[in-house]
């Protein structure tokens, strides 16, 4: 069972995945090129594998730059004034919102924070309306607003020494997808260090929440067709992100993660 299988995996390595990525990667670097930029920004971990593959596939192309932003730290650093949608953004995740999960993200006081949510466990119904409480006590909004300031300040170090600036293409970022909020949070992290620079997302395909953020205007280009390249074919892009996991499993380098 086991050797059948290691042989279904290497199959569908060999016949789909591989295709699709090196295709994603040579697109990556054609339209870091056509943008004028000359480095593309891998955002890891899956972006390691992107910028291996672009020295494989574009050798001569824009240079891969890997930058370790992960959506945990960047959404964090990313809320400059405590409001709801910052908020909403940095505490998203798969799970029901915690008690413990904001104390682990901004150090503010447990029992405070379970006085205004009302609970330990906050339904995913009501997850808007825990930011809305959160933001709206004066006193904790000031201290996550301060903890994110802390961190912020610690990114932007990290972003200025690794990030490569042209002199006149925009910031290119590039990572497998979906929804472009750590370039959100980018953009935002950038703007508070007063670096205004246009940041573009390359991605392999974007889930709904990219397409909406698309339609706001920002710059995401999606390799897989998108909502506003073909309505039609983007139900099929949207069902690759639905299922992200099988592309993040294959794109996942052996590297740890970087919490903070």
């Amino acid at each position: 069972t086991f050797g059948a299988i290691y042989w279904w995996m290497v199959k569908f390595g060999a016949a789909v995945a591989a295709p699709v990525l090196a295709g994603f990667s040579r697109w990556v670097s054609d339209s870091t090129a056509a943008l004028g930029a000359t480095h593309t920004h891998c955002m890891l971990r899956e972006g390691a594998t992107i910028a291996e593959l672009m020295q494989v596939t574009a050798p001569d192309g824009p240079a891969p730059v890997p930058i370790h932003v992960s959506r945990w730290v960047t959404m964090r650093a990313a809320v400059v004034e405590g409001t709801i949608e910052e908020l909403s953004t940095a505490l998203a995740r798969r799970s029901n919102l915690t008690v413990e999960h904001v104390t682990e993200a901004f150090g503010c006081d447990p029992e405070r924070v379970r006085s205004l949510l009302g609970t330990n466990c906050v339904p995913a119904g009501q997850f808007l309306d825990a930011c809305a409480a959160l933001s709206g006590d004066d006193e904790l909004r000031s201290t996550i607003v301060a903890a994110s300031a802390e961190l912020r300040g610690r990114v932007v170090r990290y972003l200025l020494d690794r990030l490569r600036f042209d002199s006149n293409g925009p910031l290119v970022v590039s990572d497998v997808g979906w929804g472009g909020t750590i370039q959100e949070g980018l953009e935002r992290i950038l703007r508070s260090a007063h670096i205004d620079r246009e940041v573009v997302g390359l991605y392999l395909a974007l889930s709904a929440p990219g397409e909406q953020r698309l339609s706001r205007g920002a710059r995401m280009w999606s390799y897989l067709p998108a909502e506003t390249d073909d309505p039609v074919a983007a139900r099929h892009s949207r069902a690759v992100a639905h299922h992200a996991d099988a592309i993040e499993r294959i794109m996942t380098p052996e590297i740890g993660t970087l919490i903070d």
